[in-house]
């Protein structure tokens, strides 16, 4: 990272200390496609872009606004000790730390171990979780008929476990410790935990797809100036939302 380590510090400095997040933000990895040599470049088949440059985004939930970055350079970028997809979530949430904010997360990084951290920061989290979680009962992953909802509690340690059956015989398992009963949303019809991970789940994905409108990349075999004009996409974005934030009425003219 050294070509554009001083200059990406710096925009993430920034990021984190113009902006405020609401009451949720969101965790995910942006891609960002390269074909040209890079030492730390992966390849995942399954993706647009098989070949890309990985970053962990935190992001807000509502407005998108990218509020930290890292990026994934391989063996050596986290601190040892912990798996990596935890690390990563810690690696990115120092700036919202102790102000009782919520995580969400997808089923990569959602894990015990990570809500009992976020905890101890009070800070909340919600998300699915793999179906090979050791803590999910057996009972959770069994065939279902379609709308089945199963609730396991932990109340010592304010931990929920909701597992659902949106189609026949799947089941989603949810990890919260935001949540702590029984609830159904009544305009959907659907648990609450569903609900509002459904909403939050996005804010990366939409930030990405916001900066993908207006973007100012150019062919290039240069990691470092794939990477900057990323950088300068996020940071427009970001420019962007903390404007339309300041001036609420601002869409009406």
């Amino acid at each position: 990272m050294a070509p554009i380590r001083n200059i990406y510090d710096k925009f993430v400095a920034s990021c984190e200390e113009n902006y405020t997040p609401g009451a949720g933000c969101t965790v995910d990895e942006s891609l960002h496609g390269f074909r040209g040599r890079c030492s730390f470049k992966q390849n995942i088949p399954n993706k647009p872009s098989k070949y890309s440059i990985k970053v962990y985004i935190l992001a807000d939930s509502k407005t998108f606004y990218s509020v930290s970055s890292k990026i994934y350079t391989g063996v050596g970028t986290h601190a040892p000790g912990l798996p990596v997809p935890t690390q990563a979530v810690l690696d990115l949430v120092p700036s919202v730390s102790g102000k009782n904010r919520n995580i969400t997360t997808d089923n990569y990084y959602t894990s015990i171990p990570l809500a009992m951290e976020l905890k101890s920061r009070k800070l909340t989290l919600v998300g699915t979780m793999k179906k090979n979680k050791a803590c999910i009962p057996p009972s959770f992953l069994t065939k279902a008929d379609e709308g089945t909802v199963q609730y396991a509690f932990d109340h010592a340690n304010n931990f929920t476990l909701l597992s659902v059956a949106p189609k026949k015989n799947k089941r989603v398992v949810f990890l919260s410790t935001m949540h702590s009963e029984k609830k159904t949303d009544k305009d959907t019809g659907k648990e609450e935990i569903n609900v509002f991970y459904n909403q939050e789940k996005g804010g990366v994905d939409s930030h990405d797809q916001m900066c993908s409108l207006y973007i100012t990349a150019r062919k290039t075999n240069r990691w470092p100036m794939r990477l900057f004009y990323r950088m300068i996409d996020s940071a427009a974005l970001n420019s962007f939302l903390i404007f339309t934030k300041n001036m609420p009425n601002f869409g009406e003219h």
